[in-house]
């Protein structure tokens, strides 16, 4: 007997941008098929008897957003079954994206995916119902490797149903900035230093208004070491840049381990900057200024769906050899000209009404159309 449910793979373990995933899919699937039942599981881990059962029962198998196309997406991302045939739902992938290290084009052209990987993406390009990715370059990606059941959907991230296709209203005198902490200054002394260097330029320029820097992973060590593949190491990064922002009192939070957070900070924000993808998304989708500072494929990825303003904190991978002839074992060559970069930005973006947001506000709304078009014609 078959069910009328879908069943949700979601990666929503800590960090709050899978959190804004995971939420604004279920948002666009209560909308759009009101006619279903939402079921969520951990994507991470293996699919068992009992929840086999309940998959096989229901409608289609989802899996949710995130940069799981990768080379061992299954099953290193998705688990699943040791035997995929045991899955006899159709397999649908809403707004899965790729995790490049860099934004070049030609990425999509050399991204390796594993043999397992194959047959997984085979199963899912060969039901009767296309998948939504969110890019271009996963799009060409999977193009390139003969998946053409495919559409370009957007991240789900993307989609606040209450702003779709509504007039713009928002602060134009900042008041509240957020500014969003990267990742990659946990082995990059270099992108540590340019990120210190960011957040002063906002504390210097922005004197008037009230500057949060948020932490998306969070920064509690006994939560954050309970969570899947946590990294002690990563932690330690966290709080020594803790402890940098103490010194010079600047406000910081963390929001991570659900949307609410999430949504609580950005929702009151004037104008996001940094290195988060997903705050960036959120703030695009709440036409909200926004400035990300990419740092890697992904953000740069994101730029021609959304229209917006995308900046790249690196300009390419130091090459190993240089990198122990120079006495520096860095990975990354960071972007000397960022600073410049973004006083352009603001210069530019305050004397013309925030434009950019404008655009992007259209882009998503086009996007959208998409996005609804695949969810509505889901089994």
């Amino acid at each position: 007997m078959t069910n009328n449910q879908y069943v949700l793979l979601a990666g929503s373990k800590i960090n709050a941008g899978d959190f804004l995933i995971n939420h604004r899919a279920k948002e666009l699937l209560t909308y759009l098929r009101p006619d279903r039942n939402l079921i969520e599981l951990d994507a991470w881990l293996p699919i068992s008897d009992e929840q086999l059962e309940e998959i096989n029962k229901s409608k289609a198998l989802i899996l949710i957003g995130g940069p799981s196309v990768q080379y061992d997406m299954y099953p290193g991302v998705y688990p699943l079954r040791k035997n995929l045939n045991d899955i006899n739902v159709p397999i649908i992938m809403l707004g899965t994206g790729i995790k490049p290290v860099t934004g070049n084009w030609i990425t999509t052209h050399k991204y390796n995916l594993s043999d397992n990987t194959l047959i997984l993406l085979n199963k899912i390009n060969n039901n009767n119902y296309q998948s939504g990715v969110r890019d271009y370059h996963t799009l060409s990606l999977l193009f390139n490797k003969g998946f053409k059941n495919i559409v370009m959907s957007g991240c789900p991230a993307l989609y606040s149903l209450e702003h779709i296709d509504k007039k713009l209203e928002f602060n134009r005198e900042i008041k509240n900035i957020t500014f969003s902490a990267g990742v990659n200054f946990e082995k990059s002394p270099l992108s540590f230093k340019q990120m210190k260097e960011v957040i002063l330029f906002l504390k210097d320029n922005f004197r008037q208004a009230y500057l949060t820097v948020c932490f998306h992973h969070s920064i509690d060590r006994d939560v954050y070491m309970k969570t899947h593949n946590a990294r002690k190491s990563f932690l330690e990064s966290n709080l020594k840049f803790v402890n940098w922002l103490k010194s010079f009192n600047i406000n910081y939070k963390d929001i991570s381990g659900s949307f609410e957070k999430l949504n609580n900070q950005y929702k009151n924000s004037d104008f996001h900057i940094g290195y988060r993808l997903h705050a960036h998304l959120y703030m695009c989708s709440v036409s909200r200024p926004t400035v990300l500072i990419a740092e890697d494929g992904r953000g740069v990825a994101s730029q021609p769906v959304t229209s917006s303003i995308v900046l790249n904190s690196h300009t390419g991978i130091t090459n190993k050899y240089l990198r122990k002839m120079g006495g520096l074992f860095d990975k990354y060559r960071v972007n000397k000209y960022l600073l410049r970069d973004l006083s352009n930005v603001f210069e530019y973006e305050k004397k013309n009404n925030f434009s950019s947001i404008y655009l992007t506000r259209k882009a998503i709304d086009f996007h959208y159309q998409t996005m609804k078009q695949l969810i509505e014609r889901l089994p």
